[in-house]
């Protein structure tokens, strides 16, 4: 068993939902949402978060973020934004 599955496996018994712990970085973001949606570029991701439509959760001196809220983002008409045009 792997330290990620047994991190889920661990998470799950204390009835926590593995995708909502905030552990992924900007960058793990943008790999792990470019997995499921080729459209999705680095500079989306770190617009998103300029514009406070991606949440994390402050950690030192980074933001983590789960991927319950990345797939969240993914989700919403955020597609406006990516030509520089309002979303009207």
């Amino acid at each position: 068993m792997s330290r990620t599955d047994d991190r889920e496996e661990r998470t799950r018994q204390l009835g926590y939902d593995p995708l909502s712990i905030p552990d992924m970085s900007e960058t793990e973001v943008y790999e792990f949402l470019h997995s499921l949606n080729r459209h999705i570029t680095p500079r989306s991701v770190r617009m998103a978060i300029a514009r406070k439509e991606l949440h994390g959760v402050r950690k030192g001196r980074k933001y983590l973020f789960s991927k319950h809220e990345a797939i969240r983002w993914m989700q919403t008409d955020s597609t406006a934004y990516d030509n520089g045009g309002d979303a009207a």
